[in-house]
């Protein structure tokens, strides 16, 4: 696969993760000033707890983006290296499937 094909698609990808993301913290910033009032403690942790699984998932893969068309740009022999974000945006991918499905 080219450069052009992987990456591209990874940063459309990542600007449709990051328009999606806003609309998640207004939906969770709408919840907490109109729907949270009746809801148990347990209930609130878990869209906090959401809330900061998606900004890790969405910090860590714009991270990855800027890595790959800013700080490696040009350099292909950087690109076999897996860097620290990636696993920090696959973990918040996990964790959030799974406190969902809880």
């Amino acid at each position: 696969m080219t450069f052009s094909g992987f990456y591209g698609s990874q940063m459309v990808a990542t600007m449709l993760n990051a328009t999606i993301y806003g609309v998640a913290m207004a939906m969770a910033l709408l919840y907490f000033q109109s729907h949270s009032k009746d809801d148990t403690f347990l209930m609130k942790g878990m869209v906090i707890l959401l809330v900061a699984l998606a900004t890790l998932e969405t910090v860590c893969a714009s991270y990855q983006v800027f890595e790959y068309f800013i700080l490696r740009f040009g350099r292909e022999e950087l690109f076999d290296t897996i860097d620290g974000s990636v696993i920090g945006k696959y973990l918040g991918i996990y964790l959030t499937s799974f406190v969902t499905q809880m």
